[in-house]
């Protein structure tokens, strides 16, 4: 790593970003511990009696964290824990995450963050590549976590309350509930009661050793567990909290998910490693993150614009929630420059951005504090700011070659702070990381003083009648409407341009914009390859866990619309109409309905295209054709005897009156017929499938999911889209990714 600030990249060309530094940001601060505990424990020192969490109305000091943590890493290590064993959190954010991190890192062992959504094989996927010994999951979880990691290296799974370590219980978020079941291996209250005043065993940790496993999604090939280490963490948390800079009595809330490194690092590092609170209100709902900022008096966060966006629909929502924030930034996705001002306008608290990755273990590239981030004059684009402290970024072309100012290209970007690699995958580690340097995959301009601006992801880029086109630009101009309150731009199959342009919005309450309006409007401001040739309006745009909206499944979405246009049996609903698939109806068509996994239908002689066009028109023809349609597709010998009076059942599920949005139910169970029997070879999946009949029940047929319901008559949700992906596709097409969408640019 060159500690010369006046040299960058390849080449040992200026920094000239260092000139939009502020007088107080050292541009190279070295980190002074050996360890994350060793870190921690400093903190301990200096301020023991100093509030490390609080969460609602209750609160815990630097002293009482460190024991409860101490008396954790114990039962780690009576369990068996040892240096460099792995062990999972399956938590939302409440105070048992830190705890848990702090206990990991006492025994030696390496945290594995596990997205508490997941559920069955995606969850499966993860521990076993980790080869987790053991899990802390949240109370009321841990029979569905028991049962999808059976037989695998998990040996424990010990259960934790969010009830703890508050009295409220805001029926918010908790409800009038009791409590779920302890698991049977121990829980966490009673094993902190149990352990208290207990000291682990002391463990020699290096600057070096995984701190933990973060994982990524990509487009291709399963998920990669990036190894953030002690150095790595250390350098992270140093420069943030050199750059805002975090001051005693700081209180930082955790708003990003703990088990996403923004959380982790940014959020939760800030505040451990420093003299100050974290502050926490479990899983993320506005109204209740609003009364935080304002009870514990929340000077600063980062978190990603989806989440800062939604607090425009909390009506009462004001500046008043923000009377104490000093420094708000934000990240996930660039932003546009029209939302920045309305919350500004709302709020009175400008956003900076801020980039990073789970490979840079948090941010990299920021607004300087204070500053006000410049517009690039060609594309309207707001900077996401410069690179931060011991960094060094440049741009290259496809050959490799170092761009000069005003030019766009690959971004690379190098710093301490970026994973020496992919867990046990040196494949992925030597095309990312090529020598330490990390591809990011993203297309930027570095202009001549150094701020940098994202043009897209490389994958994203749309070519339309030979001319390119990056989505963020047509997105930037549709959020300038004043109606739009979420934009994705992606490419979709045109048989005379190759890619058309199409535009997925979601409106903001209250106000009103039809698609021939928002296409008019863009047109007006964009050349005309760039303007969108298709614009859905839907209720909300697919997110990731972590509020980044999912343009790959958006494209999926389109592409299965567009199977079903090609093959002339677009669904209207069952009344003649030829209305928005995706926007007028819960539920029209079963291709709709499954989207992502079943494939592209511009795939010649992909057996994927047949069972999505087939998909699209079984709600219409009934069926007998439609089995005939997925014997050709698949090979399965179904038969339509195979569920007697299928459909009958079908119809009489529903209340009285209600017209089946799915044709009578027919495509749906002709579409169960072919997936049951790949969900009978494989336990888990075949329950995810039957999680999701009861989810489509609840959520479509407007009635409560019947108990008894066995049969897959009716199947949609993310549970059965990530089933189906599962079941239909990574044999048969791995080298396309399947329907897995890229989260790898994580704020």
């Amino acid at each position: 790593m060159p500690t010369n600030p006046s040299a960058t990249g390849p080449h040992a060309s200026p920094r000239p970003w260092l000139a939009a530094y502020p007088p107080q940001i050292d541009p190279s601060p070295q980190i002074a511990h050996s360890s994350i505990v060793a870190a921690w424990r400093a903190r301990v020192a200096s301020n023991p009696g100093g509030a490390a969490v609080r969460y609602f109305d209750g609160s815990l000091s630097a002293a009482e964290l460190d024991a409860h943590a101490s008396a954790l890493a114990v039962e780690f290590q009576h369990r068996g824990i040892r240096a460099g064993d792995r062990v999972g959190v399956y938590l939302q954010n409440v105070p048992h995450y830190p705890l848990c991190l702090l206990a990991i890192w006492m025994a030696g062992a390496i945290a594995v963050p596990l997205n508490p959504m997941y559920r069955g094989h995606e969850l499966r996927r993860l521990a076993d590549d980790a080869e987790i010994s053991g899990i802390v999951a949240t109370r009321g979880s841990v029979a569905n976590v028991r049962d999808a990691l059976a037989g695998g290296t998990v040996g424990w799974l010990l259960s934790a309350s969010p009830r703890d370590f508050q009295a409220r219980d805001d029926p918010r978020m908790f409800g009038g509930a009791e409590d779920p079941l302890a698991s049977p291996d121990g829980d966490l209250r009673a094993i902190l009661a149990g352990r208290a005043g207990q000291r682990p065993e002391p463990v020699v940790t290096s600057l070096d050793d995984p701190a933990f496993l973060t994982y990524t999604s990509g487009t291709t090939g399963p998920p990669k567990g990036a190894i953030n280490t002690h150095r790595n963490y250390l350098h992270s948390v140093l420069n943030y909290s050199r750059w805002l800079p975090i001051q005693p009595g700081d209180v930082v809330f955790a708003i990003a998910p703990l088990f996403h490194i923004t959380g982790l690092s940014l959020n939760a590092g800030i505040a451990l490693l420093n003299d100050a609170t974290l502050s926490m209100s479990g899983r993320f709902e506005p109204s209740v993150v609003l009364d935080a900022f304002q009870e514990h008096g929340v000077t600063t966060t980062v978190g990603s614009i989806t989440a800062f966006s939604a607090f425009f629909r909390v009506p009462s929502a004001g500046r008043e929630h923000f009377a104490t924030a000093r420094l708000l930034y934000s990240g996930g996705a660039p932003i546009p420059p029209a939302t920045i001002e309305a919350f500004r306008s709302r709020f009175g608290v400008y956003l900076h951005n801020i980039w990073g990755m789970t490979e840079t273990t948090g941010g990299g590239i920021a607004v300087p504090p204070g500053a006000t981030a410049p517009v690039d004059a060609r594309s309207g684009s707001l900077s996401v700011g410069v690179p931060m402290q011991n960094a060094d970024v440049w741009v290259i072309d496809a050959t490799g070659a170092q761009q000069p100012p005003g030019v766009e290209g690959e971004l690379v970007f190098r710093a301490p702070q970026v994973v020496p690699g992919y867990w046990r995958n040196p494949e992925a580690t030597a095309h990312t990381l090529p020598g330490g340097d990390l591809r990011t995959g993203d297309v930027a301009v570095m202009d001549s003083d150094g701020w940098i601006y994202l043009v897209d992801r490389i994958k994203d880029q749309i070519n339309t009648s030979g001319f390119k086109v990056w989505p963020r630009e047509v997105e930037d101009v549709l959020y300038e409407h004043p109606a739009v309150f979420e934009a994705a731009v992606v490419g979709l199959p045109d048989e005379y341009r190759g890619e058309m342009v199409a535009a997925y919005v979601s409106l903001r309450e209250g106000a009103s914009a039809s698609e021939k309006e928002l296409s008019e409007f863009a047109r007006q401001r964009l050349a005309a390859y760039k303007s969108p040739r298709r614009v859905v309006i839907l209720p909300t745009l697919p997110k990731t866990a972590t509020g980044k909206i999912q343009r790959a499944v958006l494209r999926q979405q389109g592409l299965s619309a567009a199977c079903a246009d090609k093959a002339g049996t677009r669904h209207g609903g069952g009344d003649g109409e030829s209305g928005n698939v995706l926007r007028d109806r819960p539920v029209v068509a079963v291709g709709d309905l499954i989207r992502s996994p079943l494939g592209q239908c511009r795939v010649r002689g992909d057996p994927s295209a047949d069972l999505m066009r087939a998909t699209s028109v079984v709600g219409n023809v009934g069926v007998g054709p439609a089995i005939q349609f997925l014997e050709r597709a698949a090979g399965d010998q179904v038969q339509e005897r195979a569920i007697p009076g299928g459909a009958q059942r079908a119809a009489a599920a529903r209340p009285r009156g209600e017209r089946d949005p799915l044709g009578n139910g027919t495509g749906v169970l002709a579409l169960s017929l072919f997936l049951r029997k790949r969900a009978a070879r494989d336990e888990a999946l075949g329950d995810r499938w039957r999680r999701g009949l009861q989810a489509w029940y609840g959520r479509v047929m407007r009635q409560p999911a019947r108990a008894d319901q066995q049969d897959p008559l009716v199947t949609t949700g993310k549970e059965l889209a990530d089933g189906a992906t599962e079941l239909a596709c990574p044999r048969q097409w791995p080298q396309r990714g399947c329907g897995r969408v890229d989260e790898d640019r994580d704020h």
